[in-house]
């Protein structure tokens, strides 16, 4: 929906959101003590953004990977017009040579541009089943740390709804350091380095914690390191986000999204039971997440790059990418057909009538 220059901003920014529900349930919770009473605050407060539902618009890049082309232009009208940018002539037909040349792609492999996508194409190419993988293993680290240090807050020095508090305050902060490095730096070695920063802390606190004996400097300095280590872990929870939707072609995006999401919520079921441990060692809980965010962190240093690269259209193209770790660019793959382009617009015509007319569409914009 956005540009490549707004990707990290908006990607990583709506987080903050979260970070700010997540402030307001320490007031809820203060105030109201019963869980019913939590659960039927936050649904009343909840209702109104299903309304969000309707008036948000379609991404216009699935809609022609699809060939709805018809409301691909519409919504892209709509955005050039919110944003006030005038569509050239030429904007449509670079936007139909790069139809084409998908098009022909995926003819190409599969004899057919009407196939459709499952979560069964995620491992049915070897690169993309490795990536898989990984994205899986990140994703459910990833919530299994984040809802361990949230769901452990009450076991920190001080007051609970305090620093549940402070931990928001410490998330919002995090988001605002990716997004002024992420660009900066890069995706990858930022989610590791932002891993390693979680699991060093939750180490660092644990060890404070166990050897603090009466010494109430101690229990600040553990306190700390526990801060340290959510400021970590919701930079990772961000980037995450950001940099799968980067990995994953088009076709398949949604659904590469949608199971690194099913290992989340896995790994934030799993995080009540290793929690309720130490009871029985102490030590133990932290330990696991610690480790496991170090793995983690080490592991995201085996994936591609993908700053500053556009967005993937096509399996095939991601598998060269995953394979190279380049992204051929929009000059090359237009120059491969721009010999033949009138004679492959006529070939396709039927199957673009978004496309159309192209001097219709620039005179409807234009108008707008």
């Amino acid at each position: 929906m956005v540009g490549k220059e707004w990707r990290t901003f908006f990607g990583i920014g709506y987080s903050s959101f979260y970070a700010l529900g997540y402030m307001v349930m320490s007031g809820v919770a203060y105030n109201w003590r019963n869980w019913h009473d939590i659960m039927l605050v936050c649904t009343l407060l909840s209702t109104p953004f299903v309304l969000f539902a309707i008036v948000l618009p379609e991404s216009p890049r699935w809609l022609f990977t699809k060939k709805k082309d018809k409301e691909g232009v519409k919504v892209t009208k709509l955005l050039a017009r919110i944003n006030k940018v005038t569509l050239t002539n030429e904007d449509w037909k670079e936007a139909k040579r790069h139809r084409i040349e998908l098009e022909e792609l995926e003819n190409a492999k599969k004899g057919t541009s009407e196939r459709k996508y499952s979560i069964i194409d995620l491992f049915r190419h070897r690169e993309t089943c490795i990536i898989t993988m990984k994205v899986m293993f990140n994703w459910f680290v990833t919530s299994f740390v984040y809802y361990g240090i949230s769901l452990n807050a009450g076991t920190l020095a001080g007051n609970i709804f305090v620093n549940n508090t402070l931990n928001g305050v410490m998330e919002i902060g995090s988001y605002i350091f990716c997004i002024l490095l992420l660009d900066r730096v890069g995706r990858r070695i930022l989610l590791s380095g932002m891993m390693c920063l979680s699991g060093i802390g939750l180490i660092i606190s644990l060890v404070v914690k166990e050897y603090k004996g009466s010494e109430p400097g101690f229990e600040t300095l553990s306190l700390v390191f526990a801060f340290v280590a959510m400021i970590g872990i919701s930079g990772c929870s961000a980037i995450t986000l950001i940099f799968t939707c980067e990995l994953y072609p088009t076709v398949v995006r949604s659904i590469g999204v949608g199971v690194g999401s099913i290992m989340a919520r896995i790994g934030g079921m799993t995080v009540p039971f290793l929690i309720a441990l130490q009871d029985d060692v102490t030590w133990l809980p932290n330990a696991i997440f610690g480790v496991s965010a170090l793995l983690t962190g080490l592991a995201s240093l085996t994936f591609p790059e993908t700053n500053g690269h556009k967005m993937m259209e096509t399996i095939e193209e991601a598998e060269i990418f995953y394979k190279t770790g380049k992204i051929n660019s929009e000059e090359e793959s237009l120059s491969r057909c721009s010999n033949d382009v009138g004679v492959a617009e006529n070939n396709v015509g039927h199957d673009n009538a978004g496309f159309s007319s192209i001097e219709e569409n620039e005179s409807k914009t234009t108008q707008l």
